[in-house]
């Protein structure tokens, strides 16, 4: 009978058996990982997670759950083999005193020397033949095993190349949003900025930045906050002076969410907070004098992969661009 089994654990890890359907083992996916996820309201359990994600990988490619299943199945026999019925005993021609071994001395021709291996076999195969079969045995044994270990090393390399392939991936990713936030946070000298022709050859710049980060989970401007923002408006309201007016300027305020889908769907837990940081800053900035028409806002998401901190989304920047023809 042939039995199958979980060796990596990883149908327990989506709560499924063996025999779970492709579109089972996604919604298993799915319930698992928003209960498990690092993001979750409740804390979540990174572990369990990334356990849930690995059976995930594997099983949600038919090519890879066919190898982790042949893995797995054991072929044995629950019922022991049917007893032969019985039978009258068997008389062993080589104990009865007409046996072969004196019909053979009898007709062995004189002068023959006696077989040295013994004369009660009938018959017997030649040496030669006996080694063959032997050698045969042992390569059949051996290629058998060599196959089975060979296997295993494959299975073993697809999986490790996965997650090379993942780590790569998440690598490039960090990379990426670390050179654009290295590019947007660079701030150009207004000197040079206002010396330059004013026209479509001459794109805008950034002459001003300056941050608010917020407390982890809060949209709230405390004591803390306020004294970046009375700050930063300080910095916005020094270098705006400076710009002449047939120049236009803007100021943009730019916030992010950490992710922006969650194995659900779209996060908007997370929108929804960037955003609230966001409307913050602009109505104390429109207060505190700017005008409406030089304010910009924009709202980005799923920048964030590989960092483990609640919430690292709680960071808004503020930046002067100038000019604009």
């Amino acid at each position: 009978m042939i039995r199958r089994g979980d060796p990596r654990g990883y149908y327990a890890a989506l709560g499924l058996p063996v025999t779970a359907t492709a579109d089972e083992i996604r919604r298993a996916f799915n319930e698992r990982a928003k209960l498990l996820h690092p993001d979750h309201a409740g804390g979540g359990d990174p572990a369990a997670f990334q356990r849930v994600l690995d059976a995930y990988e594997v099983l949600r490619d038919p090519s890879r759950r066919l190898r982790y299943d042949a893995d797995s199945v054991d072929l044995s026999r629950d019922e022991p083999p049917a007893e032969r019925p019985a039978t009258s005993p068997r008389v062993d021609p080589l104990a009865s005193p007409w046996s072969f071994d004196r019909l053979l001395r009898k007709r062995r021709p004189r002068g023959r020397p006696a077989d040295p291996l013994g004369a009660r076999l009938p018959r017997q195969l030649p040496v030669p033949a006996l080694l063959a079969g032997a050698l045969l045995a042992v390569l059949l044994v051996g290629g058998i095993t060599w196959i089975t270990v060979l296997h295993g090393d494959l299975v073993e390399r697809d999986r490790r190349i996965g997650e090379l392939t993942l780590e790569a991936e998440r690598a490039r990713a960090e990379l990426a949003e670390t050179e654009a936030r290295y590019r947007a946070a660079s701030v150009a000298d207004l000197d040079l900025v206002l010396a330059a022709p004013a026209g479509d050859e001459a794109p805008p710049a950034q002459v001003f930045a300056a941050t608010v980060t917020f407390a982890p989970g809060s949209a709230d401007l405390g004591a803390d906050e306020t004294r970046q923002l009375v700050q930063a408006i300080g910095g916005l309201s020094a270098a705006v002076a400076q710009i002449p007016a047939e120049r236009r300027w803007q100021v943009l305020i730019q916030g992010h969410a950490a992710q922006a889908a969650g194995p659900s769907g779209v996060d908007l837990s997370g929108w929804q907070l960037s955003l609230m940081r966001i409307s913050q800053l602009v109505d104390r900035l429109v207060q505190a004098g700017l005008p409406a028409d030089h304010v910009a806002a924009r709202f980005s998401a799923g920048f964030q992969w590989g960092q483990a901190v609640a919430d690292p989304g709680r960071t808004v920047e503020l930046r002067l661009v100038c000019c604009f023809r």
